[in-house]
């Protein structure tokens, strides 16, 4: 069983995370990573961030939450024109994929 969230949510994760992301990994950002959460009835995107620390080791440090409308409401490190950027790219990748906002 997977982990279920709307279309928009994930696709501007994604352009999201091709502006924030440094690494190979598809969930490490800018010297952090996120950690998906619990699945929400509405669509919602929602993780736990952690911060990588001197060691290896790692403390909580904020949350990511992308509505199911794919607005980004929280997202650490992200710049306002930012997440402006990864909702519009969103927005256009979702009507390419599925015909329509």
């Amino acid at each position: 069983m997977g982990y279920s969230v709307s279309a928009k949510a994930d696709i501007v994760l994604s352009e999201a995370m091709k502006i924030v992301g440094d690494s190979d990994s598809s969930n490490v950002f800018r010297g952090y990573f996120y950690e998906t959460g619990r699945e929400n009835v509405d669509g919602a995107f929602t993780a736990s961030v952690m911060k990588i620390v001197v060691g290896g080791f790692c403390k909580r440090s904020g949350s990511i939450r992308i509505e199911m409308d794919g607005k980004i409401t929280r997202f650490p490190t992200m710049t306002k024109k930012e997440k402006a950027l990864a909702e519009k790219n969103g927005a256009i990748e979702y009507a390419r994929i599925y015909g329509g906002f």
